[in-house]
């Protein structure tokens, strides 16, 4: 996730549903973990109601249920392991706030209150959820436990620290801001190291992919104004470019399986979500109304 401009507003849509990274159009063929084919679930935040509300959906754009309700704002919404939970941050009283509910909607509890907190990641066992958490001199990484919002140990201090992602091995993945400009690096929860990763710099919003290798980010291509998907290791080798459009691309969140993304896509004022074939970078348009779709989180349901 990235820091969040709230883009409200209506427009017609005049693209066709099936729009291609660099402009083409193809439907990638359906991916699906080991064992029974469970159908694919997102969650999204989306403004189609009024405030930007929390919504589950089939990746094919049937069983569209709203999950929550009301004049506070939701972003951030990430599924715990077991696809059963969902931690997100809400809007209120000035502040951004970390809640759990279950993945029905039902359930919400607050885990944060008093602070700035945003960007909420689990941990690979589910028990702790990871944070940003800004006390107006700097922002660091955070965790507690995911039931009661107790145990709050501090990871990372000494900059502005931002979007966590954990995942195999006991490893955050997060961005790092110093002065204007930024980078990745890596936290070792067990061993309490934190490593940058090279040739990451400028590069935002960090999604450790679910075998722990690579990471999906945002970035600018050089001589760009318009933000795309990029991908690379945890060394900082194997950089690549997956998105091309010509519109600002955010929010990247890896399918469970590790073989596609799906993203946020400018459409000013508003944004829709693609879901990208990493390997082939084809991609699919996934939402089209004339509402705010983003910020995207991609589960098998159970």
């Amino acid at each position: 996730m990235r820091p969040v401009t709230l883009c409200l507003g209506l427009l017609s849509l005049t693209a066709a549903l099936l729009a291609g990274c660099g402009g083409g159009s193809s439907r990638p063929a359906p991916v699906s973990p080991a064992g029974p084919v469970p159908a694919p679930k997102i969650v999204f935040s989306s403004d189609r109601a009024g405030a930007l509300n929390l919504y589950s959906r089939y990746l094919d754009g049937t069983g569209l249920v709203r999950l929550t309700t009301g004049p506070n704002n939701e972003l951030g919404a990430a599924w715990s392991p077991n696809r059963t939970k969902l931690a997100f941050m809400r809007w209120q009283v000035s502040r951004w706030t970390i809640w759990v509910m279950n993945a029905d909607g039902t359930g919400k509890t607050q885990l944060t209150s008093g602070h700035m907190d945003t960007d909420p990641a689990w941990s690979p066992d589910g028990l702790r959820i990871a944070f940003s958490r800004d006390d107006g001199a700097s922002s660091g990484i955070y965790n507690i436990i995911a039931t009661t919002g107790l145990g709050l140990n501090r990871l990372t201090s000494g900059a502005n620290d931002s979007h966590p992602s954990w995942g195999p091995g006991n490893k955050i993945v997060y961005q790092r801001r110093v002065s204007q400009t930024s980078h990745l690096e890596v936290y070792d929860v067990s061993a309490h190291t934190r490593t940058i990763i090279p040739h990451s710099a400028d590069l935002t919003a960090p999604s450790l992919s679910p075998d722990g290798l690579t990471v999906a980010c945002v970035g600018l291509p050089a001589g760009g104004s318009a933000s795309r998907i990029f991908t690379l290791k945890l060394d900082g080798s194997a950089k690549n470019r997956i998105t091309s459009s010509g519109q600002g691309d955010e929010d990247p969140s890896w399918s469970p399986d590790g073989s596609q993304l799906v993203f946020a896509r400018a459409f000013a004022p508003q944004w829709e979500l693609y879901t990208v074939v990493v390997a082939t970078k084809v991609c699919t348009r996934r939402t089209t109304n004339p509402a705010s779709d983003r910020d995207p989180g991609w589960g098998w349901p159970n």
